[in-house]
């Protein structure tokens, strides 16, 4: 095995284990007893971006698989991408607290890098690469739900033990995660995909696709316990896209989905209604949560800061003044305009929406002629449900998600260019991406390092502190997400 082959190999096997303490942030509990779930999901994706780094300081062949992914992109895609960071450069440097500003846009640039990592793995290990993948995120759901059932079935034993106070809507629809909100984001991209072992890889054991069934349906019964209206909304809306754009290729892949689902509804009803009651939230139709009264806030710093925005993760430092609920606003394109500017945005969007255009129809043509169409339609239904998603939500800040937004959005990628030969790099090009590396490891470096030891305890004092209406977290980058106040 050549020196690259061994390098990809090692941080892939790394990237599937980062992607597996994720979603099972438990198994790490043990070594960072003090911290939150979703304080270590951002420490677990924070080091998937050192180990990252480091491969791509140290080879150059990495480098050059990355680049070359990068240069097959449209000239329009790479001046919008470089524009975004740029304008974003420049309005952290601006910013109230610019240590917090380029930890953002040291993280959003990671993100990039990894969606890059991931478009060069899949290449190295092609067809492999979605055996893998898809097996090792079925095994880290399948670990997750175990812990969601044991989680049942203990509250349902010791349900008089159980204070009147306690939220079950939030520790039966989403053990381990700080907010069944998180664990619905994770569901916007992993939905789409969790039919798709059995459909690519049909086993001769019933036992097996009995499994992986049961898998995806209790995945979508969790999906149900979360009472999320996005990810219902989201799922119906990609439904009808799937039906509009692949017709007929769909029809197969939307069969073992609406099986999931009925399944699903079936678990949903057995074990949180006729096991235990889960309670119900008040849904109001008109306003979800505050959402008006949050984006009303978003518009004003919008209006306010139109050009270079408040600066990347000061939507918080900013909103704190006007509500004191949330610390992002809920909608991904209002987050990027009030925190990057409306310039950074439009790009953002911009490329987004040729990007996700150019995809369709590519696999549109793909579904119509290759075996393994499913595959390309559970990728658009991925893309298409968190997109939907991120306009209700946090999918563009929760640590989780936006690793699961390089993972989709590489392997994509990695697919729209699998005919294209690797083009030559300069060494210009080498020495740009180095720089980078360095300088976005130096700000995530002076960004975590002040706080991370202190986080514990600066969570429970604001906790304790706090009025009683707002007692709690609300998680940005780390759980307490109001950055003024570290």
């Amino acid at each position: 095995m050549n020196r690259i082959s061994t390098l990809s190999t090692v941080l892939f096997g790394l990237l599937l284990l980062g992607l597996f303490v994720l979603i099972n942030a438990l198994t790490v509990r043990w070594a960072l007893p003090a911290y939150s779930f979703y304080d270590i999901r951002r420490i677990t994706q924070l080091s998937l971006f050192l180990i990252s780094s480091l491969m791509l300081l140290s080879s150059k062949s990495l480098r050059e698989q990355g680049l070359s992914s990068f240069l097959h992109l449209p000239r329009t895609s790479r001046i919008l991408l470089l524009g975004f960071f740029a304008l974003g450069a420049i309005s952290a440097s601006l910013s109230a607290i610019p240590t917090f500003a380029f930890l953002d846009w040291a993280t959003a640039l990671m993100i990039v890098v990894l969606v890059f990592h991931f478009a060069a793995l899949r290449k190295s290990f092609n067809a492999h690469f979605d055996r893998i993948l898809l097996y090792g995120l079925m095994l880290a759901i399948g670990c997750y739900s175990l812990i969601a059932i044991m989680t049942l079935l203990f509250i349902a034993n010791h349900l008089s033990d159980i204070p009147a106070s306690t939220n079950l809507f939030y520790v039966l629809s989403a053990p381990t995660f700080n907010n069944p909100r998180f664990l619905t984001d994770l569901m916007s991209w992993s939905l789409g995909l969790v039919v798709l072992p059995n459909l690519l890889y049909p086993s001769k054991s019933r036992l097996l696709r009995g499994a992986l069934f049961t898998l995806a349906a209790y995945w979508w019964c969790l999906g149900f316990a979360g009472q999320s209206r996005a990810l219902d909304l989201g799922s119906i809306a990609t439904a009808i896209l799937l039906i509009t754009v692949f017709g007929k290729s769909a029809k197969q892949y939307l069969l073992n989905q609406i099986l999931a689902v009925l399944g699903g509804i079936a678990l949903y009803f057995i074990l949180y209604h006729w096991l235990i009651s889960l309670p119900l939230r008040h849904l109001s139709l008109l306003d979800p949560d505050n959402r008006l009264q949050i984006w009303a806030v978003a518009l004003h710093l919008i209006k306010s800061h139109p050009l270079l925005g408040v600066g990347p993760l000061h939507f918080p430092y900013y909103a704190y003044s006007y509500e004191q609920l949330v610390a992002h606003p809920h909608n991904g394109i209002l987050l990027l305009a009030c925190e990057w500017g409306i310039p950074a945005a439009l790009m953002m969007v911009s490329l987004i929406f040729m990007g996700l255009w150019r995809w369709i129809g590519f696999a549109k043509e793909q579904a119509k002629s290759q075996a393994n169409a499913n595959l390309y339609i559970g990728l658009s239904a991925s893309l298409l449900m968190a997109g939907f998603d991120s306009m209700f939500s946090g999918t563009l800040v929760m640590p989780l998600s936006q690793v699961m937004l390089s993972l989709i959005v590489g392997w994509a990628l990695s697919l729209y260019f699998s005919n294209r030969t690797t083009l030559p790099v300069t060494q210009y090009l080498h020495i740009g991406l180095i720089a980078l590396l360095i300088i976005a490891l130096i700000l995530l470096a002076l960004g975590i390092l002040p706080v991370i030891a202190k986080l514990p305890q600066m969570e429970v004092n604001y906790t304790v502190s706090c009025a009683e209406q707002i007692c709690v977290n609300s998680p940005n980058y780390w759980l307490q997400g109001w950055i003024q106040l570290y």
